[in-house]
Parts: C-alpha cells; structure tokens; sequence
C-alpha cells in the first residue's frame, strides 16, 4: 500500500502543476483528472494502514488526516469547476499533512 500512496502523491503534484501549462485536450483541462487520480491513491494508501494499538493520540491524528483528506477532495472539486480557490483547499492539506508527519511516532 505504500507505492499507492507514493503513486497517488506523485499524481497529485502533477497534477498541482498542470494548470500552470493551460493544457487541454477537447476544450477541457487534464489536470483535474490527474489530480483526482492522485487523491484516489493518497486515500487508498492513507487509509489502508492499521492503527497500531487502542492509542487515544493515533486516533487523534487520524482524524486529522481525515480532515486533510476533506481538503484534498474539496480542492479536486474547486479544480473541476475552474475556481481558483483550489490552491487554498490544497495549502490547508498540505499544511495538516506537514502538522501529522511532525506528530506522527517515529517508526523503529
């Protein structure tokens, strides 16, 4: 499951960066669906790992990736329609994903 996620975050920044280029392909943008694809994998590599034991901090932590799982999936729809707040849906995933992996225990 961790290539999904790999996959999935490799899509996503793709797909982050088309619309710089504008490229379409019938009149329609690709980028969205690249970026949806990626969040598939992001998901389905997220949340296919086991939370280890009955921690009350990991389920905390899963809850925030929840959250920034919503953000992500916010920030796909906003890209579909062409509005621009798409950016700000992805900054506040980023920014709870980067606030999880500071909190998350460090594997041994």
């Amino acid at each position: 499951m961790n290539k999904i996620f790999i996959i999935g975050a490799i899509l996503v920044l793709i797909g982050a960066i088309l619309p710089i280029f504008q490229i379409r392909v019938d009149g329609m943008q690709i980028a969205p669906f690249v970026f949806s694809l990626g969040i598939v994998g992001v998901l389905v590599g997220r949340y296919m790992q086991p939370i280890q034991g009955n921690d009350f901090r990991m389920k905390r932590i899963r809850f925030r990736q929840f959250i920034s799982s919503c953000a992500l999936v916010t920030s796909a729809y906003l890209m579909f329609i062409e509005d621009k707040r798409w950016v700000l849906a992805l900054f506040v995933a980023a920014t709870i994903d980067l606030i999880i992996s500071y909190r998350m225990p460090k594997e041994k």
